[in-house]
């Protein structure tokens, strides 16, 4: 048997057609390299909030949402990897957020259906993001992202963050990065 390696270099979700594609042949060890530069949507506002000192989780989210999607059958409804939390799990006629916010996500997400390591971590983030005085802007935010974030904060890694995804949701692919320095691409 000829095992041969793939290295698919991507920004994201634009490696997904071609992914799939490998993913059918036999014998193939297939993995990514990516940068984590992004600063758009619910990266930027993540990245703001710890004043840039990391980088963007969104397409390490994506990849890793990508290769557990196409290993699993995973159900739509309650993929960690797509989970968003959006206006209507706040208190929206205040606009504030309440003790009960923890209780409404997990109600709205189904938390005890996620491993769970992936609980604890979702229940740290939304503790450090939700209960500290620093506002973060939480109008439509990837719950994933969140996470991802959080422990990049907490292990100041984000080599240690994809193994330990990778770990508990059993996905194959490992990721790389170019870099792990915090920069910005610019248009």
């Amino acid at each position: 048997m000829n095992i041969k390696k793939v290295l698919i270099v991507t920004g994201g979700t634009g490696s997904n057609f071609l992914y799939k594609s490998l993913k059918t042949k036999k014998n193939l060890i297939i993995n990514f390299l990516i940068n984590l530069y992004d600063d758009g949507k619910s990266t930027g506002k993540l990245r703001s909030y710890f004043d840039y000192k990391i980088l963007g989780p969104s397409d390490l989210r994506k990849l890793h949402e990508l290769s557990f999607n196409t290993s699993n059958k995973s159900n739509k409804k309650n993929n960690f990897f797509k989970l968003r939390i959006d206006s209507k799990i706040f208190n929206t006629k205040k606009n504030t957020i309440d003790k009960n916010l923890s209780n409404r996500i997990s109600k709205a997400i189904n938390l005890e259906s996620l491993p769970k390591e992936i609980q604890t971590y979702i229940k740290n983030a939304i503790n450090l993001f939700f209960n500290s005085k620093k506002k973060l802007d939480y109008k439509d935010i990837s719950l994933a992202n969140l996470v991802y974030a959080y422990l990049a904060n907490k292990y100041s890694s984000y080599n240690i963050v994809e193994k330990k995804i990778r770990k508990i949701f059993k996905i194959k692919n490992r990721i790389f990065f170019n870099d792990c320095n915090n920069l910005f691409l610019l248009h």
